[in-house]
């Protein structure tokens, strides 16, 4: 997920190479995709990137865990102008 927000925020190369050099060394260490932690240094990119901007989050979580969007680096909290809709268990919630 770390990697489509990098991606609609039109990051730098130099950060997106960050995840081809990751998912690499994810290989090499025989870890699964699914278990993957987010890059600390793109999650800083991220909230540099969002802090003074107006954005929306849309996200469709379909599992039964909750997502922190914050690991990814945004965060809602003092930013009155941006929102987030999501899907939980398949329903709609407005924050």
């Amino acid at each position: 997920m770390q990697r489509k927000i990098a991606e609609q925020l039109n990051l730098p190369n130099w950060v997106m190479e960050m995840f081809d050099k990751q998912d690499e060394l994810d290989d090499i260490n025989g870890l699964d995709e699914g278990s993957r932690t987010e890059i600390a240094q793109v999650v800083r990119e991220i909230y540099q990137t969002t802090q003074n901007r107006r954005f929306l989050v849309i996200l469709h979580n379909g599992g039964n865990e909750e997502i922190d969007i914050f690991n990814f680096g945004l965060s809602l909290y003092g930013y009155a102008n941006s929102k987030m809709l999501w899907t939980f268990r398949g329903r709609f919630r407005l924050d």
